[in-house]
């Protein structure tokens, strides 16, 4: 059984741009494969999903390489859930509330977050200095609000920004 925590983290001001930095890099990836994919149905009337490192590899999109490429992965599989999830929707095939056509992601009117995976214990929780801290890829150890043990093994990490908080703290 999958159960999730929710942790409150205090990145410093590195990180904090940095996670900034993964949202919108998110965001960007989310919306370039939506046009990609637009723009390739009118074409060939099939959905085609390009791999991350089709955008990475373009000049104007070398800020790519600098946040986690887990995330911008996890964009992708976003994108391509969203359209399978609506052409189920239109089939009758998918249970519960029908889904709407895919939509670009705005930066005003979204959820400021980010997913990355656990690979090979990239993310863990440990104790420094009698401080709690959790390590997340490319963003280092970061000090957690640690309120209720970890039961079993973390399998992935969503980071949300809230609007209001202010980091660093």
């Amino acid at each position: 059984m999958l159960t999730a925590n929710k942790y409150r983290i205090k990145p410093n001001k590195e990180q904090a741009s940095l996670i900034d930095k993964t949202i919108g890099c998110s965001r960007l990836i989310y919306n370039l494969l939506l046009d990609y994919n637009l723009n390739q149905y009118k074409i060939t009337k099939k959905s085609i999903f390009p791999e991350v490192t089709h955008f990475k590899n373009q000049e104007d999109f070398d800020f790519l390489f600098e946040v986690d490429s887990l995330a911008l992965a996890n964009a992708k599989i976003n994108v391509q859930n969203a359209f399978k999830n609506f052409f189920r929707s239109l089939k009758g095939k998918r249970k519960g509330k029908k889904s709407g056509f895919p939509k670009f992601k705005s930066k005003k009117h979204c959820k400021l977050s980010y997913s990355t995976n656990n690979q090979n214990g990239s993310i863990r929780i440990e104790k420094i200095n009698n401080k709690m801290y959790i390590k997340i890829p490319k963003l280092g150890f970061i000090e957690l609000v640690y309120h209720r043990e970890v039961e079993g093994e973390i399998k992935s990490a969503t980071i949300t920004k809230i609007e209001n908080m202010k980091y660093p703290y």
